[in-house]
C-alpha cells in the first residue's frame, strides 16, 4: 500500500536534525541513512522521498515537500513546468530498504560524480540539501568568511 505524501497547506513536521550529517555513497550508489535521519522518517506518514538535482545541488524532498513546492509556482505555468522537467531529469521517487538504505538516481550520482564519494546531509524542515565534498567545503568556507565579520561583536552582544 502507497501512502500518499500531503500536497499543499501547512503541514506538520516532526522536529527535523540540525547539523550536517556525513554519508558515504558505495560503488553501487546506495547509502546507509544516518540514525537522526531514520528517527525523522520513522515519524512521517509517508516515507517517500524525491530526490532530484536542481541548481547543482542533489536534494531530498520529503513529506509532500515536492508537491508543495511545485503548489508555490500554481499561478505561473511556465515556471512549474521548466521546474518539473529540470527535476524529472534527475529525480526519482526513492523508498527506504530494510537495511536503512536508499539508492540515489543513476543519471544525478554520474552528474556529480559521487560513487564511492562522501556526501553531506543538511535539513531545512522537509527538505534535505545534498552536498558533494566540494561543496560542502565551498560553502562552509563561505559561512565562515562571512561571519568572521560579526560573530565576535555578536558574541559579546549576547545574541549568540
Amino acid at each position: 500500500m502507497v501512502t500518499q505524501a500531503p500536497t499543499s497547506g501547512q503541514v506538520e513536521s516532526p522536529e527535523n536534525p540540525r547539523g550536517f550529517m556525513a554519508v558515504r555513497v558505495d560503488a553501487n550508489g546506495r547509502i546507509k541513512l544516518p540514525a537522526r535521519f531514520l528517527e525523522y522518517l520513522e515519524q512521517l506518514t509517508s516515507k517517500r522521498m524525491y530526490i532530484t538535482m536542481l541548481n547543482g545541488m542533489a536534494r531530498i524532498y520529503m513529506n509532500g515537500s515536492w508537491e508543495r513546492t511545485l503548489d508555490g509556482f500554481a499561478n505561473e505555468p511556465k515556471k512549474r513546468k521548466a521546474l518539473t522537467l529540470a527535476a524529472a531529469r534527475y529525480g526519482e521517487d526513492v523508498t527506504l530498504d530494510k537495511a536503512g538504505k536508499i539508492t540515489l538516481p543513476q543519471l544525478l550520482r554520474k552528474e556529480l560524480k559521487i560513487e564511492g564519494e562522501q556526501i553531506h546531509f543538511l535539513f531545512d524542515k522537509d527538505k534535505v540539501t545534498v552536498y558533494t565534498e566540494a561543496q560542502y567545503k565551498a560553502a562552509t568556507s563561505v559561512a565562515d568568511e562571512y561571519l568572521s565579520g560579526f560573530i565576535a561583536e555578536a558574541d559579546e552582544s549576547g545574541s549568540i
